[in-house]
């Protein structure tokens, strides 16, 4: 679905890298002839980190996890609207000059599709706030901190809450445009290349090993789907 997505707003395949394990490069270069399959370690926390490992400081890196189908926005009566071709790499464009200008280093959108809520938002928030995954903005910068591969044996499942307060912690900000979100799949079932399906246990490990190991920007809450972390919205502008 994303490489739907990556046609429909006309992103150059000639500067898109798909980042899969070994076992199934030859697949997606079979199916994808005209981008970059590269090798990639499994897992997303793996992944983040090899990442940042591999592009020279200052490259700007728009990172599209798989299943990413729409980009949205609230028109001008509150309601969700898909952006336009034309509205996309401007957009995208806008936020990266923000963030050179004002040296923050991971960007992105409303972490849900719920107009009601993202309509109560500040268009532009700089506080720490949680920038997920699935469609997110980064500068890179080689010698940032990694990630935490485990936590209590359990391999790590919020790394895009980890990599929200690191950033946070380097930068003093992380950009996040609210009135625009993304549709995409999280954790689906069968999936061998990311996350896949998350127990409690390891919800558990992972939520408590953040909070643990920053409690200065985190807290341990519940809710329906199990334990989350909530950040602590520290503000420096």
């Amino acid at each position: 679905k994303t490489a739907k997505f990556i046609d429909h707003y006309k992103l150059s395949k000639f500067m898109v890298d798909v980042f899969v394990p070994e076992n199934q490069v030859g697949g997606y270069q079979q199916a994808f002839p005209d981008y970059d399959v590269l090798v990639g370690p499994q897992g997303y926390t793996e992944t983040f980190n090899h990442i940042y490992s591999k592009y020279n400081d200052g490259t700007n890196l728009l990172m599209l996890h798989d299943d990413v189908e729409k980009f949205q926005t609230l028109d001008e009566n509150g309601r969700l609207r898909d952006v336009e071709v034309d509205e996309f790499l401007p957009l995208i464009k806008k936020m990266f000059h923000q963030m050179r200008e004002e040296n923050i280093h991971l960007g992105g959108f409303y972490p849900c599709r719920n107009n009601g809520w993202m309509s109560k938002a500040k268009p532009i928030s700089k506080n720490l706030t949680f920038i997920i995954d699935p469609v997110s903005l980064h500068i890179n910068k080689r010698d940032a901190p990694r990630l935490t591969l485990r936590f209590d044996g359990h391999e790590h499942s919020k790394q895009d809450v980890e990599n929200s307060i690191l950033h946070f912690i380097q930068d003093g900000a992380v950009l996040r445009y609210n009135h625009y979100c993304f549709k995409s799949k999280y954790a689906p079932k069968g999936d061998t290349t990311g996350v896949g399906e998350r127990s409690q246990d390891r919800e558990m490990a992972s939520a408590k090993g953040i909070v643990e190991k920053y409690p200065a920007y985190a807290y341990l809450r519940h809710n329906k789907k199990g334990p989350q972390v909530g950040l602590r919205r520290k503000l420096k502008y």
